[in-house]
Order: C-alpha cells, then structure tokens, then sequence
C-alpha cells in the first residue's frame, strides 16, 4: 500500500468539488424540462444521489489507496484493470465533452469568428500545463478560484436583483403541465447524473486527503450546498426569463446577465458570467483530465505523467471537434443518451456493485476469523 507523498486539505476538496459541480451545469440549464419546477428538479436530483455518494464513501473509511488500486484490491488485479481502464476512458471522454461546451460558449459569446480549434487548444493549454503541476496545485488553484467564483457569483445575484428584472410569478404554477411525472422524467436520469452523479471523479482524489475518512462528509457538503446554489440560478433565470425562454436559450443564465440594467449605467453584465462559467469549466475539465491520467499511469506503469497528458491533452482536443456535426447533436447527445447508458453504469451501478462485493470480502473474512 502505497502512501501518496502530496496531500490535499479538505477544505481544498470542498472548493475543487463545488467548482466542479458548477462547472458545465450552469451552461446548460438544468431540468428547464420542468418549466417553473426546474429548481426541485435540482435538488431532486442531489437527494436521488445522495444516498448513493453516501454508500460509495464506505470504501474510504480506512482505505488510503489510489482509485485505480482500490479497484484491484477489490475486484483483483486483472477485473481491476479492465475497470480502471473502463474509467479512464470515461474521464476522458466526459472531459473532451465539458470542452465542447466550454468551445461553444466562447464562439458564442466573446471569440466569434475564430476558428474553434484555437480555442479548445487555449484551454487545454491551461489544463495540461495544471495536471503538470500536479494534485496539489491544482487543489490551492480551486481555492483560490473558489473564492473569486463566489465574488463573482454574489455580485452578480446583487446586480439582478436590483435591476429588478425578477418576477416571482414566473415560478407558478408548480408540478405543470403533467404533474410530478414532469419532475421525475426531468430528474432522472439526467439531473442525477450530471452533475451530482459526475462527483464519482471525487474518489479519484480521496487518498491525496491526509485523513480519507472525511471524503464521505466533504463530499456531501459539497453535494448539498453546490445543489442549493444551482437550485437558486435555476429560480433566477425562470424568474427573469420565464418558463419557455428560460427552456430554448442556449445559456440561460448569460440571457438573464444581459437584461441587468441599473440607470442606464450598469448594463449587459456578459463578463461576470462569461468569467463564472470559465472558472468552473476550467476546473470541470482539469479534474476529469487528471483522474484520466491517474487511470491511465496504473495501467500503463508509466512514473513520469508529462508523457501521459500532452497525447491526452491532443486527443480531448481532437475528440471534442469531431464528436458532435452540431452543438444541437452536441446537446443531444449529452442529455438524451450519455445519461442512461454512459452516466448510469459509471456512476451507480459499477460503484454500487464494488460496495457490495467489498462488503462481502469483509464478511467472509470476518466469518473466516470468527472460525479458527
């Protein structure tokens, strides 16, 4: 058992996770499906998972090895790779997808007309050069990130809500046009798994914790509180824009931004949330790269991880272009088909299954023991 050399601080995990929760979840809005209730479609979401993360954290009570070795030592050594490559692959491909947002929404809204190769290889830049940098950079990064995010986050609510562009009407009625089945088929599987259900690349950090048992408590804070927050942009941007423009806009909460207007003075506040977004994608896409990397190195026995990052750096790149003809199939894609058959597995179902079968180990181990 090998005992990592770099430690993070819990509070570090707190402010890399919560960035990561917001990350591509406010770009796309959230549960906009539901009309007026796509606030409960949040924290639905975040309650359905809850239970989940909750079970999942029971494999770090005492376990202080990498994600990548608990899986061998659970499911041995030969099932484990085959798992930590399945995973690997998974990071990386969710990761290329956050790019393609992030791509879009800055060919959207501040780098019109450039070609959109320049822009993913401008933050893949910034992304392979803090996986260089290691674990422990990119955790003081997120806080330090975290605490203008919130800056950021508390001007802009104060901007809106003085420019009085909120209208509470907009919120009723709830559970329309079909009842609590509305809510639920906008739930699941889509909002339990992005972006609650993403917080799986969590596990990939929780042995740089100095004291891994508290994964379970930073992680459900996390949970709780970035669910809160992203309920509350979900209350705003129906507030301002209504059910159906809040539903058809490519980026609900930058439409929202662009109807502040304070005497005239103080208008189209697109930078703070272009600056909002930015923050969190970068972060989003630096911890799905890095878990990658940290898959890839145990499967691959490579000591030096430059090697592993730049061709992963390309590939992302690569995969991000071509993956999607449109930003509508783009979108599709993500929100129709990732989740049933990409999200569920990866997140609940795999996990859920090693819970069980290291809880079996421990009982038989435990029988076996009792039996001498």
């Amino acid at each position: 058992m090998r005992t990592p050399i770099m430690y993070i601080s819990s509070l570090q995990l707190f402010s890399m996770m919560m960035l990561f929760e917001f990350g591509s979840a406010t770009v796309i809005g959230l549960g906009t499906e539901a009309r007026q209730s796509s606030w409960v479609v949040v924290l639905l979401g975040m309650l359905l998972y809850l239970p989940v993360f909750y079970v999942i954290c029971s494999l770090y009570k005492k376990e202080t090895t990498s994600f990548p070795q608990l899986l061998s030592s659970v499911l041995g050594k030969h099932l484990g790779l085959v798992i930590t490559f399945l995973y690997g692959l998974y990071f990386f491909y969710i990761g290329a997808r956050v790019l393609r947002d992030f791509n879009e929404l800055l060919l959207l809204t501040s780098l019109q007309g450039t070609p959109a190769f320049f822009v993913s290889l401008m933050m893949m830049s910034a992304v392979c050069y803090a996986c260089i940098l290691k674990i422990e950079v990119i955790a003081r990064a997120s806080s330090l990130l975290f605490f203008v995010f919130l800056i950021f986050l508390a001007v802009g609510f104060g901007l809106i809500f003085f420019s009085q562009i909120l209208d509470p009407r907009h919120l009723l009625p709830l559970l329309e046009p079909n009842g609590i089945n509305t809510i639920w088929h906008a739930t699941f599987p889509t909002v339990v798994t992005f972006p609650f259900g993403e917080m799986i690349v969590l596990f990939c950090y929780a042995h740089y914790l100095k004291k891994p048992s508290r994964v379970k408590k930073t992680g459900i804070v996390a949970l709780i509180v970035s669910a809160v927050i992203l309920s509350s942009i979900e209350m705003i941007n129906m507030s301002a824009l209504g059910p159906y423009i809040a539903r058809i806009a490519s980026i609900p909460l930058l439409v929202t931004f662009q109807l502040v207007n304070i005497g005239d003075i103080i208008q189209r506040m697109d930078v703070i949330v272009i600056a909002i977004l930015m923050i969190g994608g970068f972060v989003k896409i630096t911890l799905f790269m890095y878990a990658a990397v940290l898959c890839f190195k145990e499967i691959y026995r490579v000591e030096e991880e430059t090697k592993l990052i730049i061709p992963l750096g390309i590939a992302t790149i690569a995969l991000g272009h071509f993956m999607a003809n449109t930003y509508i199939r783009h979108l599709q894609i993500g929100l129709e088909i990732i989740p049933m058959y990409v999200h569920i597995p990866a997140q609940i179902i795999i996990p859920l299954l090693l819970v069980i079968v290291y809880k079996s180990k421990q009982m038989l181990l435990r029988r076996k023991q009792l039996s001498l």
